[in-house]
């Protein structure tokens, strides 16, 4: 159901989204049936539950389509007892990290590959592990 939502809004003449472009897309999917809105301009991704005031907020770097991207496919694996804490429940820990805690956060993140890999093809971004 996410994916075809997604298959059916067009980044028409659009050589490489920016930013805007993908919250633009991903709002139009998704705010109004999954009560979520994406924006970016943050130091570091965040992703916080909907409350009974206002819609679930994921939040990515700044205003870099891989993140927006990249957050939007963790929001896409996460499902629906997920999406009901914060960052999804993982732990986050941000940079600067141990070796330990590096190699932990490269693994999380390289887990499910799929989703960030078909979202920055169909967006024509390119597609970096970001440590």
């Amino acid at each position: 159901m996410l994916m075809s939502k997604v298959a059916t809004a067009k980044l028409v003449g659009v050589n490489e989204p920016s930013a805007a472009d993908i919250v633009a897309v991903f709002n139009q999917c998704f705010a109004q049936a999954y009560a979520v809105e994406m924006r970016g301009g943050a130091d570091e991704p965040l992703y916080l539950p909907a409350t009974l005031d206002k819609p679930a907020e994921l939040i990515f770097r700044e205003d870099f389509p891989a993140s927006a991207l990249h957050e939007a496919a963790h929001w896409c694996i996460a499902g629906e007892q997920r999406r009901n804490s914060p960052d999804f429940a993982y732990t986050y820990i941000a940079a600067p990290r141990s070796d330990a805690q590096q190699a932990l956060f490269f693994c999380r993140r390289t887990a499910h590959p799929g989703p960030r890999i078909c979202f920055c093809r169909s967006g024509e971004c390119d597609l970096q592990p970001q440590c």
